[in-house]
């Protein structure tokens, strides 16, 4: 069974990376996402450059931060200040309900910003095993996003993106009704397989995120096939009552970041049973 452990939203904040980079050095994390939109993107690649073993993509991102394009060109996503003002759902509200002239300025302003944090990242010449692509909350799977995301790739030789054939949402310590993790993992499931049969060949057969334990994960395993290519993917953060002092006050994800749940799944990361029931695995 070939898999790899990951984990979305590097360059957070600082004190976000040094936990990130935390898991990485004394766990179990190989690879992770980074959003290129946020102050702390230059202490990420900093942190990354002396960690040749730690994989690294493109966390495309419309919804935290600021934006890579001048703000006037993209008033659609963005406040004055140029921090984005919108969320999956409501991006996608604009976009169904939008006349047509208004779904060409709109698609155009997306194009816009996501070619700037293409070119940010792969300005870095980080190396052909980092040129991978994903996305935050997973916009890219959206019908109205992927085209433009596809053309992206094509033009800067992406080599793998998340598209799996099916996502898993795992809910390890109780903190998410089963209905909404059944609904999340339908949605993306179908949405991802409608674009797969167009991506690089080593794009994951499937993604398990949600909230991961290792009970949670080690029952889902026993389930799939041994031929599977299996990102798990995690959200490590850290708790703390005084919140993250290295994050914008008025950041729509500054209270997940904290969440006691994204410190769990940071203690998983580096526990020894997690670590054992990896290596299980992988010799299966």
């Amino acid at each position: 069974m070939e898999i790899e452990v990951h984990a979305d939203d590097l360059g957070a904040s600082r004190a976000v990376n040094r936990n990130f980079f935390e898991c990485h050095d004394r766990g179990v994390l190989e690879s992770a996402s980074l959003l290129v939109t946020t102050d702390a993107v230059e202490d990420a690649f900093s942190g990354v450059r002396v960690r040749p073993n730690l994989g690294l993509s493109l966390h495309l991102d419309l919804f935290e931060g600021q934006c890579r394009t001048q703000q006037h060109e993209v008033p659609s996503l963005t406040r004055e200040d140029g921090f984005f003002n919108t969320k999956p759902s409501s991006l996608v509200r604009a976009y169904l309900f939008a006349s047509r002239h208004q779904k060409e300025e709109l698609s155009r302003q997306i194009t816009r910003e996501l070619t700037a944090q293409f070119e940010f990242y792969f300005s870095y010449e980080l190396g052909q095993k980092n040129r991978r692509i994903d996305s935050h909350l997973h916009f890219h799977v959206l019908p109205f996003v992927w085209p433009i995301v596809e053309d992206l790739c094509r033009r800067h030789a992406v080599a793998r993106v998340r598209m799996p054939h099916t996502f898993y949402f795992l809910d390890g310590f109780g903190t998410e009704p089963w209905w909404a993790r059944c609904i999340k993992a339908a949605t993306l499931t179908l949405l991802s397989r409608w674009q797969k049969h167009r991506l690089p060949s080593n794009t994951p057969s499937c993604v398990v995120t949600g909230v991961v334990s290792a009970p949670a994960f080690r029952t889902l395993a026993s389930r799939l096939p041994e031929n599977e290519f299996i990102e798990i993917l995690f959200h490590p953060g850290f708790w703390s009552p005084e919140g993250d002092q290295t994050m914008r006050p008025d950041n729509p994800f500054r209270e997940v970041y904290t969440s006691h749940t994204r410190h769990l799944e940071s203690e998983v990361l580096r526990s020894q049973d997690f670590t054992e029931l990896l290596r299980q695995l992988r010799a299966r």
